[in-house]
């Protein structure tokens, strides 16, 4: 069950604490927070996943690159893995530059020279697309709701008349990521996304309540 976001930092007594931080999601096993940090009279913002046993951290996002996280329940946490959609745009000046992608890391410390990579795939049927709700699953796959969006529109464009898209991705045993459309529409509701019992998540496209697995 998600903790509430705590808003303002509670102290840094933990690494996953730091001060001046807020949380956009918390369980009782990690925390995703942004934090601003100031070098050479510039401020950037930082988006964190956190594994509260070990400490140990991963990047989501930073104005740095720039790349911004979209905001819940567009970021989902289930023991060591957080499952988020982030926004880059490497080149603002180029074609193609701008892209969406939906990514799954797992948090837990990895061996130096011996890390692996985790899932990232493109987050629509386009490069650039709007994301309204993901869910990860404790074994990395994951399940979101995505709907196209103009590349030069904002991150929290909502553009209306499109279809919806509902897509599931996982890595195979080779680290193969795999993606599957597995419903589309005008009357799905985005932030309809929802755990099930076991391994499955509904969400609702019209007045029809739809499910699917989440290995």
């Amino acid at each position: 069950m998600l903790i509430a976001p705590g808003g303002a930092a509670r102290g840094a007594s933990s690494p996953c604490e730091p001060d001046g931080s807020k949380t956009l999601v918390e369980t009782h096993d990690a925390r995703v927070y942004q934090v601003a940090r100031v070098h050479g009279g510039h401020s950037t913002l930082y988006t964190y996943g956190c594994l509260k046993e070990s400490g140990s951290q991963v990047l989501l996002a930073s104005d740095a690159e720039p790349s911004a996280v979209f905001p819940p329940p567009a970021i989902s946490l289930i023991g060591p893995y957080v499952g988020y959609a982030v926004d880059t745009d490497s080149d603002p000046d180029a074609p193609g530059g701008r892209v969406t992608y939906v990514e799954v890391d797992d948090m837990r410390p990895q061996q130096p020279g011996q890390e692996e990579a985790g899932l990232v795939v493109n987050a629509g049927a386009k490069d650039v697309a709007r994301v309204g709700g993901l869910k990860v699953s404790n074994h990395g796959a994951v399940i979101w709701i995505a709907c196209p969006a103009p590349p030069d529109g904002p991150l929290a464009a909502d553009p209306r008349g499109t279809y919806d898209r509902v897509f599931r991705a996982n890595l195979d045993s080779s680290g193969v990521a795999h993606v599957e459309q597995l419903d589309r529409g005008v009357g799905i509701n985005p932030r309809s996304l929802r755990r099930a019992h076991g391994s499955r998540v509904t969400w609702r496209h019209g007045r029809r309540k739809k499910s699917a697995k989440l290995p």
